[in-house]
């Protein structure tokens, strides 16, 4: 057996030994070429497939593989089997005949369950029926947000009793999984604790807990938040939302800096960086002001209350003198009377009020203001100190840069780096993705195809010059035996020609072969016979020593047909 295998092995190298050089190269490349279309052909042929559906749990996904087996559609399952592919040209369909056969099925139990009647239920029962079906309703809710894949609500409410005087207050727990990448904002978090107290009686928003896939409680600094707005602080919602904001603004600027500036020096040719701070704080400010009506220093004359007052008086003749006797003596009543004078008086009062111009003003300066910009400039090229100038003039227009309000303006020329820093690695760019493996089969095809028509090329074209000098050889040999076999004419000279006298016969055309034009002008005549083989042995060294390769093989294959028909003749004598 081992010696069978051993002649075939022995044989098969033998006819791999005597393949041109190009054949055996050819073979390989169509054997693998046949090979990878046996492989990418079956795929290429097949219809494209398209997601019917996707984010399935395992449940819903074998459910609807259950009824694409039924109905005998071919599929495919992606995505670690959450996502299931059927060819494109059916995708519509199939989905709605799915979604009519109730597919996939909702684990999730709403208030439906409160549709199916049942007279045998306790109050307890009905109780955790209703509480199962609004956590239900809650957790479709919760999974209709934005980078929600998957809610559970836990609910916890006490039984009402009229035995206890401090009711034990409601509380809830939320479990969500979020979408790869994603993550809840503090205001989403807020919407969700919102969404569940406003949902069951007495439930609060600080007894509602948030937690994550990674075991995060997501309401942890909600509290916190609470607590520094009441004190007056920054929550961290707002923090988030101002630096948001600062930062926009910053790219904003730099966006339409760097624009301008590679339009001028090209691009790539400029770095810009802003930095900005803006005012966010919130003031409110009243004025009053008061002023006389004009063309007078007095206002309108709103009142005015005047009072006057008049009065005299006349003294009577008193007591005077000495007491005494003397004082009583007629003689001094009218020195008495001299010596007291009359008295007068006179009193006004005048009260007046005026109304003046009155003017109030509030001031609230809207948030967001910028109370600095710095910005700085990067260029690729040295400027002139004229240029210079102008290109800071146009960025700081382009930048609104305020130098009352200290802003800042920096243009720096520096010569870029074209390479990394020595001892630095330099992370390698991501490939380019050429495609989906039908299309690098495709290109990989297209490759041996042109490779293989190329070596075929190739390969009968240095054929086609192997072969011309040997049938060149092959009609001189031929000519050669014709002419010492039979005698026939010389070669070019046609068949039925008239006979010649020997003096031409004796000539040849000048050029035919080397060497005869020499006798021909010295005039030598030549024997017929001798002219025709001088002229053949001519002809035949001449290709000889152009192509000494294609002489041999020609003589070879020539020797090789000669053999073989001696051989044929004499087993046709023996016969």
């Amino acid at each position: 057996m081992a010696a069978r295998w051993r002649t075939i092995i022995e044989q098969l190298g033998r006819i791999w030994g005597s393949l041109p050089k190009a054949a055996r190269l050819a073979i390989p490349g169509v054997v693998g070429l046949v090979f990878l279309a046996l492989l990418v052909l079956p795929r290429l042929l097949s219809p494209p497939f398209e997601p019917l559906f996707t984010g399935l749990s395992v449940e819903e996904a074998a459910q609807i593989v259950s009824f694409l087996q039924g109905k005998k559609v071919p599929y495919r399952l992606a995505a670690g089997g959450t996502a299931i592919l059927v060819p494109a040209d059916q995708v519509y369909e199939l989905r709605l005949e799915v979604a009519g056969a109730g597919l996939p099925g909702d684990s999730v139990v709403g208030f439906e369950l409160l549709n199916q009647t049942n007279l045998g239920l306790t109050d307890f029962e009905r109780r955790a029926r209703y509480n199962w079906a609004l956590q239900g309703e809650l957790t479709r809710t919760i999974e209709k947000m934005e980078g929600v894949e998957e809610a559970r609500v836990h609910l916890v409410i006490p039984e009402p009793s009229v035995f206890v005087r401090e009711k034990e207050p409601p509380s809830a727990s939320v479990f969500v999984r979020l979408r790869p990448g994603r993550t809840l904002s503090p205001v989403q978090v807020r919407a969700i604790t919102t969404l569940v107290s406003r949902s069951v009686a007495g439930l609060k928003e600080k007894d509602v807990a948030v937690v994550d896939q990674d075991g995060r409680l997501l309401t942890a600094g909600l509290d916190s938040e609470t607590a520094g707005v009441a004190g007056g602080g920054l929550s961290t919602a707002a923090a988030s939302e101002r630096l948001a904001l600062t930062r926009e603004f910053e790219r904003h600027v730099e966006e339409r800096v760097r624009s301008m500036l590679e339009q001028v020096f090209g691009l790539g040719q400029a770095v810009v960086r802003a930095s900005a701070t803006l005012d966010f704080d919130v003031r409110e400010e009243r004025q009053e002001q008061y002023a006389p009506l004009p063309g007078s220093d007095r206002g309108v004359l709103r009142s005015e209350q005047v009072e006057s007052e008049s009065s005299s008086s006349t003294n009577e003749p008193g007591a005077a003198g000495v007491p005494g006797v003397s004082s009583n003596i007629p003689g001094y009543a009218a020195l008495a009377a001299e010596a007291l004078p009359s008295a007068t008086g006179d009193r006004s009062l005048a009260i007046r009020n005026y109304e003046v111009n009155r003017t109030e003003s509030y001031y609230a300066p809207a948030p967001g203001q910028i109370r600095r910009l710095s910005v700085a400039v990067v260029l690729n090229q040295t400027l002139a100190p004229q240029l210079r100038a102008q290109v800071e003039q146009a960025v700081a227009s382009a930048a609104g840069i305020d130098p009352d309000r200290g802003d800042q303006l920096t243009i720096a020329t520096v010569p870029f780096s074209t390479g990394a820093e020595p001892g630095v690695e330099t992370q390698a760019p991501p490939a380019r993705r050429w495609g989906t493996l039908e299309t690098m089969a495709l290109l990989l095809l297209a490759g041996i195809l042109f490779f293989v028509a190329g070596l075929l090329f190739a390969w009968r074209r240095a054929r086609r010059r192997a072969l011309e000098p040997g049938e060149a050889f092959s009609e001189a040999l031929a000519q050669a035996r014709a002419t010492g076999e039979t005698g026939g004419p010389a070669p070019g000279v046609p068949a039925g020609t008239a006979a010649a006298t020997p003096a031409e016969e004796a000539r040849v055309p000048a050029g035919v072969v080397p060497g005869i034009d020499l006798l021909v002008d010295t005039g030598i005549a030549l024997d017929e016979q001798e002219l025709r083989r001088r002229q053949l042995q001519e002809q035949v060294a001449r290709l000889a020593r152009e192509d000494p390769e294609g002489f041999l093989r020609t003589l070879r294959n020539w020797l090789v047909d000669e053999g073989t028909a001696r051989g044929r003749g004499r087993q046709g004598s023996m016969r």
